[in-house]
């Protein structure tokens, strides 16, 4: 059996959708936002059986100081941009790339609504489910990649606020 255990964490609190100026792309972290996710970042070391042998991180700038505020955590490891976790990117073209990787625990870094159809997807539900990762949101899935489509077991679904509550 072919398993790897994928840790889906959405990226921290931005600037305002609405009030930026810039590309979509370029939205950074808020303050606080950087500061939430520094906590998150401890309570997550505490909480992961197992730490991350990588992590691949949505090239959107969010998405990416959110990888780097983690790394920080487990600081043997570096940021890789992986364009498969792209809003609008595909579980199934993803889904080819993980299989061909060597590392069994991986910190993926990217969006909603993706991650939550993805985790949704590869725990069985294939209509009707309903999931929302909030910003600095994480979940930890063993997946079975042998199996054709892939199955899941949850192993933690946590909102960013019992992350936090755990960075002390």
């Amino acid at each position: 059996m072919d398993t790897k255990k994928l840790i889906f964490l959405r990226h921290g609190l931005a600037a305002d959708r609405e009030a930026w100026e810039g590309s979509d792309e370029e939205r950074p972290l808020t303050a606080e936002g950087r500061e939430k996710m520094l906590r998150i970042a401890r309570g997550l070391k505490k909480v992961l059986p197992d730490p991350p042998d990588a992590i691949l991180s949505s090239s959107l700038l969010r998405a990416l100081e959110t990888a780097e505020i983690v790394r920080a955590a487990f600081p043997t490891l570096s940021v890789e941009i992986d364009e498969g976790l792209r809003p609008g990117a595909l579980l199934a073209n993803f889904i080819k790339k993980i299989r061909r990787r060597k590392e069994k625990t991986i910190l993926l870094v990217g969006h909603e609504p993706d991650f939550s159809e993805w985790i949704l997807s590869l725990l069985g539900s294939r209509r009707g489910g309903f999931l929302r990762l909030k910003k600095g949101g994480c979940s930890l899935l063993e997946v079975d990649l042998a199996s054709i489509p892939p199955r899941a077991e949850l192993i933690f679904l946590l909102p960013p606020k019992v992350l936090r509550s755990m960075s002390s």
